[in-house]
C-alpha cells in the first residue's frame, strides 16, 4: 500500500471511529472535549513538535523555557475548564474535604517552589499540575461518569493508536528514531520515545478491554464482535505496538492489570472486596520485592530478555540518590533536574531528565514529606477502587486493574506530577470519591451503568 493511500485509509478510519463514538455518546457534555484535548496533548508529543517548535526524542528544547505552543494551549484549556466548572452544580466542600492528601500534597508542592533553583519554571509546571486536577474535575462532574471515562480514554485511543501505527509504518522520520550507540531503530509513533508509546498502548488496551467486556458485551460472542469490532481492531493495533516497541515495563504492567481485571469478574472476589484487597496487596508487595532485591530482579529481568540493571535503570537510581537533595523537603517541585548537579547528570546521560522511578522522583523533588503525601494519595486511590468494586459497578472492574498497573509502572518509570496519562488516571481514581455533584443532577440518572448499557443498546440497534 502506498503512503498516500495508507494515509487516507488510516485517517478515514480515525474520523469514522470518532464520528461513531460521538453518535453513541450523546449523553456526555460538550465540555468533556476540554479534558479530551488535554489528554491528547499529554499522551503524545508536545504541540511544539507538530508545529515546528522543536524535535521529538532528543530534541533541543530549553527545559527552563518550555514550549510556547503547549503553554498557550494549556492555558486556554485551563481557562475554558474554569468556565465549565463554574457553570456546574457541585458541592465544592466535598471536593476539598474528601481527599485531604491530594490537596495537602498540591499545597506542599506549591510551597516547595520557594526553594527551587528556578522558581518561575517550577511555578509554571505547578500550574500545569493544577490544570490536570481541573480536567479530572470536569470528568468526575459529568452526569454519567462511566460513559464519560469510556469516552475520554477511548477517543484518546481512537486517535493516537492508529496514528502511531501509520507513522511507524509509513512515516519513519516521524514514527521512529535510532539508538545513538548502535544505530538500531526505536519506534515511538506519535509519542517522544518507546516508553511513552508503550504506556499509551497500555492504558488504551485496558480501557478497550473494559469497554468490550463490560460495556459492549452481548449474550453471544458473535454479537459482541459485531457490536465492538472497531474496539477489537484498535486493540490489535495496541498488541502490534507492544510487539514492535519492545516496552517491557508497559507490557508487564498491562499483564498485571489484565490479571486483576479478570479476577474482579470472579464471583467470590466480586462478592467480597476484601479478597481483591489481598490480591492487589500481594501483587504490589511481590513486585516491590522483585524490583528491590538484586537477585530476584536479575532473574525477572533475564526472563524478559533484559539485563539485571534494568537497562541501566539501577545505575540511574544510584546516580540520582547521589545528587544529595534535601532528604526532608527535596529540591523543589519538579526542580531536581534544574539544580547544578541534576543538570550535569542530564548532560551526562544524554538528555535524560527523570530518574526512571516515580517514587524516587517524588523524593528528589519534595523529599520524605512529599513521598509520604504521595503514598497517602495512592492509599485513597486504592480504597476508592475497592469501594467501587463493592458497589458492583463496571468501574469496580476497571479501577483495581488501573490502580495496580499504574502503581507498578512507577517502579521503573515516572508519571507523578509529570503530565503523563498514567498519573492522570491514578489522580482520577484518587479524586473519584471526593466529588459529589448536586443531588438534582444525580436524580437525572439513578443507575449509571444501566443507563449506559441501555443507551449503547439503542444506538447499536439503530445502526444495525
Amino acid at each position: 500500500m502506498s503512503t498516500s493511500v495508507a494515509t487516507c485509509v488510516y485517517l478515514g478510519f480515525i474520523i469514522w471511529l470518532l464520528h461513531r463514538d460521538i453518535r453513541h455518546t450523546r449523553d456526555v457534555s460538550r465540555g468533556l472535549w476540554i479534558p479530551i484535548l488535554w489528554l491528547w496533548m499529554i499522551a503524545s508529543r508536545p504541540l511544539g513538535y507538530w508545529l515546528g517548535g522543536y524535535g521529538g526524542a532528543g530534541g533541543n528544547l530549553d527545559v527552563t523555557e518550555g514550549s510556547f505552543f503547549d503553554r498557550t494551549a494549556q492555558l486556554i484549556l485551563i481557562g475554558l475548564g474554569i468556565i465549565i466548572l463554574s457553570r456546574r452544580r457541585i458541592i465544592w466542600e466535598s471536593i476539598f474535604t474528601g481527599n485531604g492528601w491530594l490537596w495537602l500534597f498540591s499545597l506542599f508542592c506549591a510551597v516547595s517552589i520557594i526553594w527551587s533553583p528556578f522558581p518561575f519554571v517550577a511555578f509554571k509546571r505547578w500550574i500545569k499540575e493544577i490544570g490536570t486536577i481541573e480536567m479530572i474535575l470536569i470528568v468526575l462532574t459529568e452526569t454519567n461518569l462511566t460513559l464519560a471515562l469510556r469516552t475520554l480514554f477511548l477517543r484518546c485511543a481512537y486517535l493516537l493508536i492508529p496514528l502511531s501505527v501509520l507513522f511507524i509504518k509509513y512515516y519513519p522520520t516521524i514514527g521512529k528514531y535510532y539508538n545513538e550507540w548502535n544505530g538500531a531503530p526505536i519506534y515511538c509513533g506519535v509519542t517522544i520515545n518507546k516508553n511513552t508509546l508503550g504506556v499509551l498502548a497500555m492504558i488504551s488496551a485496558l480501557f478497550l478491554i473494559w469497554s468490550i467486556v463490560d460495556i459492549q458485551r452481548r449474550p453471544r460472542w458473535i454479537q459482541t464482535l459485531k457490536a465492538a469490532w472497531p474496539e477489537f481492531v484498535t486493540l490489535l493495533m495496541c498488541a502490534w505496538i507492544f510487539k514492535i516497541a519492545d516496552s517491557k515495563t508497559s507490557l508487564v504492567s498491562l499483564m498485571i492489570g489484565i490479571f486483576v481485571f479478570a479476577f474482579a469478574h470472579i464471583g467470590w472476589v466480586f462478592a467480597n472486596s476484601r479478597r481483591m484487597k489481598w490480591i492487589v496487596a500481594i501483587l504490589l508487595v511481590a513486585s516491590f520485592l522483585v524490583f528491590s532485591n538484586t537477585g530476584l530482579r536479575e532473574i525477572f529481568a533475564h526472563s524478559l530478555g533484559r539485563s539485571g540493571n534494568l537497562t541501566t535503570r539501577t545505575d540511574i537510581w544510584k546516580d540520582a540518590l547521589d545528587l544529595k537533595t534535601n532528604p526532608i523537603v527535596g529540591a523543589g517541585f519538579s526542580s531536581v533536574w534544574l539544580t547544578d548537579r541534576g543538570a550535569a547528570l542530564v548532560r551526562r546521560e544524554g538528555g535524560l531528565a527523570h530518574s526512571h522511578n516515580g517514587y524516587l522522583e517524588t523524593y528528589l523533588n519534595t523529599g520524605i514529606v512529599g513521598l509520604i503525601m504521595l503514598i497517602g494519595i495512592l492509599s485513597i486511590a486504592g480504597k476508592n477502587s475497592l469501594a467501587e468494586l463493592s458497589r458492583g459497578t463496571s468501574l469496580g472492574h476497571l479501577f483495581p486493574a488501573l490502580f495496580t498497573s499504574g502503581v507498578i509502572y512507577n517502579y521503573t518509570e515516572v508519571t507523578f506530577n509529570n503530565e503523563n496519562i498514567v498519573g492522570f488516571a491514578l489522580w482520577l481514581i484518587a479524586m473519584h470519591g471526593c466529588v459529589t455533584p448536586d443531588s438534582a443532577v444525580l436524580d437525572e440518572v439513578e443507575d449509571v451503568d444501566a443507563f449506559l448499557l441501555s443507551s449503547e443498546e439503542s444506538a447499536l440497534t439503530h445502526i444495525e
